[in-house]
């Protein structure tokens, strides 16, 4: 099979916790505004994780950025009637910086 490289690139937040609300996922980084800022300037702009985000005495944990060169493939499985696996595969994007919270 041949796929051609992916021209658009993206960044990946490495979130520490188990992820079951994405909006609430959000908001315990900063928001959509955080997330804007650090996708504008990813080496210099730092999120603060915080798990409880109304508790003003909860010290933040700071990210790091790491330069990466990661490749996001989308994956899809069908089953058919007969058994039979199809597995299909297609490259979307390139991953340039990933985020990451290390210091807890």
């Amino acid at each position: 099979m041949e796929y051609r490289c992916p021209t658009q690139t993206l960044l990946s937040i490495i979130h520490p916790g188990l992820v079951q609300d994405v909006e609430r996922a959000i908001e315990t980084i900063g928001g959509p505004q955080a997330m804007r800022k650090v996708a504008d300037d990813p080496v210099t702009s730092v999120l603060e994780l915080r798990f409880r985000p109304k508790d003003r005495f909860e010290h933040p944990i700071a990210s790091c950025t790491a330069k990466v060169s990661n490749l996001l493939i989308k994956v899809q499985k069908e089953v058919t009637e007969k058994g039979i696996v199809r597995v299909q595969h297609e490259p979307i994007a390139a991953i340039k910086y990933s985020i990451r919270f290390r210091g807890m």
